[in-house]
């Protein structure tokens, strides 16, 4: 879950994901960040039968930063979906740091980050 306090005033996140790319071998670094909508749940009851009407919200609006010794090498940061990707070639040997920034909205969402270097 990430909440308003897991962000800094920026909106960048107080914690950072950290990938190992090894020395030989894999080199293409593959990461992904997706969250949770808020779902409300009402009735028309104008209609016969009643309907149950089921509404999706997106309330953040996150982005997806990968940086190499401080410096950013990769960014998402698109605006009308809830999954943010990035994909690159990276460094033999090298560790990249994930760092999760929120653009819009001020509520706390479930988060799923997942990474590959293949």
């Amino acid at each position: 879950m990430l909440q308003p306090t897991d962000l800094q005033a920026n909106g960048t996140s107080n914690f950072r994901y950290r990938i190992q790319v090894p020395a030989s071998g894999a080199r293409r670094l593959k990461a992904a960040l997706a969250w949770s909508s808020k779902i409300k749940y009402t009735t028309d009851a104008s209609l016969t039968p009643p309907v149950k009407v089921t509404e999706s919200k997106l309330t953040v609006d996150l982005d997806l930063y990968v940086y190499l010794a401080g410096s950013l090498v990769a960014h998402s940061s698109t605006f009308d979906n809830s999954f943010e990707i990035v994909e690159f070639d990276a460094q033999p040997a090298s560790v990249y740091d994930i760092r999760i920034k929120r653009f819009s909205g001020t509520d706390w969402v479930w988060i799923g980050l997942a990474w590959t270097v293949v």
